[in-house]
């Protein structure tokens, strides 16, 4: 039996959320974590629309998740062209396995973390749209 639709809405189904066919660039940056942070990697993936960028989405997934993926994902291009926005896709891990995050505590370092990758993208200043799932929610109540 063939599934030919699927209503998971998981967001790494890409039945449910089809990766764009468009070949516009994406920006990557790599945050080199420090002595006493609470991540271990952070690293940034963004696309962003023709024309005037009004707002930054940024996408965080669950536990250790690489969320740099959503950049790509078409519904999300098409929402942020119809609003002017840039997509951040995120991707933090923990220094060392825990059943808490340790990336989730904004003022270890991720939310730094992310503002660098921000103003790396020349993204700097512009309101943010904070998505995220779990671990991705609690960065963003942390922020």
């Amino acid at each position: 039996m063939q599934v030919l639709r699927c209503d998971c809405l998981h967001p790494s189904c890409t039945r449910c959320f089809p990766l764009s066919k468009e070949a516009a660039p994406v920006l990557e940056v790599n945050i080199t974590p420090w002595k006493g942070c609470g991540f271990a990697t952070a690293k940034f993936a963004c696309w962003k629309p023709e024309g005037e960028i009004q707002a930054v989405v940024v996408m965080t997934p669950g536990s250790n998740d690489d969320g740099r993926f959503y950049v790509n994902v078409k519904r999300w291009r098409e929402f942020a062209t119809a609003h002017k926005c840039a997509l951040v896709g995120c991707y933090f891990a923990d220094v060392e396995p825990s059943w808490v995050e340790t990336y989730v505590d904004a003022k270890r370092g991720s939310g730094a973390a992310l503002l660098e990758a921000l103003r790396c993208l020349g993204l700097e200043g512009k309101p943010l749209l904070l998505w995220g799932l779990s671990a991705g929610c609690e960065i963003y109540y942390e922020f």
